[in-house]
């Protein structure tokens, strides 16, 4: 499952995989799976993913998909750092 997973989400921009776990050893255990994405996740998305994980778990397990969003952090200026004492 891991790489089947991995090949779907590793070519779409802007979306990273964050965590992807079974809640239980059991065979039909749920799956959670967190992406950040930094845009709309792809039209389908959702609807693929679990198609994937089910081709691989079987068609009873539960999916669990959590999309948070990610913000990209602004570099600071460097003028605005304090004076140092460089002497």
């Amino acid at each position: 499952m891991c790489k089947a997973v991995d090949r779907f989400i590793d070519p779409i921009p802007g979306v990273e995989l964050l965590s992807r776990a079974r809640l239980s050893i059991e065979p039909e255990a749920g799956i959670t799976i967190v992406v950040a994405a930094t845009r709309t996740l792809p039209e389908g998305f959702r609807k693929k993913l679990i198609s994937i994980i089910r081709e691989e778990r079987g068609d009873n397990v539960i999916v669990r998909l959590f999309a948070l969003p990610r913000v990209a952090e602004a570099v600071p200026d460097d003028s605005a750092k304090p004076a140092t004492d460089t002497d």
